[in-house]
């Protein structure tokens, strides 16, 4: 399964929705953890900071970026 966020919404999160993604707008330390479970990788844009609190979730999980 795949899943991420983005600042806003957009047609290409849509487009990753209909295809089956697990989207969310906005950044929240929560969004890394679904139903439970952790992701095996994140990724992320270069354009994303080290204070994101998604980033900063995947790090105190020690989730491979």
């Amino acid at each position: 399964k795949v899943s991420g966020s983005d600042i806003s919404w957009s047609q290409k999160l849509e487009e990753l929705q209909r295809a089956g993604a697990v989207v969310y707008v906005g950044h929240q330390a929560s969004q890394i953890q679904r139903d439970g479970k952790v992701p095996d990788h994140v990724v992320l844009s270069s354009s994303i900071p080290c204070t994101n609190e998604e980033v900063i979730a995947a790090q105190e999980l020690n989730i491979p970026m």
